[in-house]
């Protein structure tokens, strides 16, 4: 990856629909060349996939919570394979620190979380959370890339 890669991304990263167009703009590329590194980035998997962002406020998922899970360490795997299989969970990180996992997801209503986290707490190997709701989203980015 070189400085144009990275213009690509963090425009991409601002908005994934930007045309080929605006960025061959940005950049002083042409729009052929836009798309062949465009390409070249989802074949080396730097790009994942392509996605929307959703205001939970006009959904069902009206509370967002983060939850941070003990574990008995050697039944990891399956601990994440059944969490995988939750769909009130969007996302599922392994961590490094003072828990194990740490599971974000959305919920109908206070019930709803509290019964996924019931549910959850049946998991064989799992021997604590500490949950808390998110309020206020200040920033979101999947993509983090440098100052240049």
């Amino acid at each position: 990856m070189d400085a144009i890669d990275e213009k690509i991304l963090k425009l991409m990263g601002l908005d994934s629909r930007t045309t080929y167009k605006k960025i061959s703009q940005e950049t002083n590329i042409s729009e052929a060349a836009i798309k062949k590194r465009i390409d070249k980035l989802i074949k080396n998997g730097v790009i994942q996939r392509f996605t929307i962002a959703v205001d939970p406020e006009k959904t069902k998922a009206k509370i967002r919570a983060t939850i941070d899970l003990d574990i008995e360490p050697n039944k990891k795997n399956k601990i994440i394979k059944k969490l995988q299989e939750t769909n009130e969970f969007y996302s599922i990180w392994e961590t490094i620190g003072a828990h194990n996992i740490n599971a974000r997801g959305g919920f109908e209503n206070m019930q709803h979380l509290e019964d996924t986290l019931e549910d959850a707490m049946q998991i064989e190997g799992i021997t604590g959370y500490h949950s808390s709701i998110l309020s206020k989203q200040k920033k979101d980015r999947t993509y983090v890339y440098s100052k240049k």
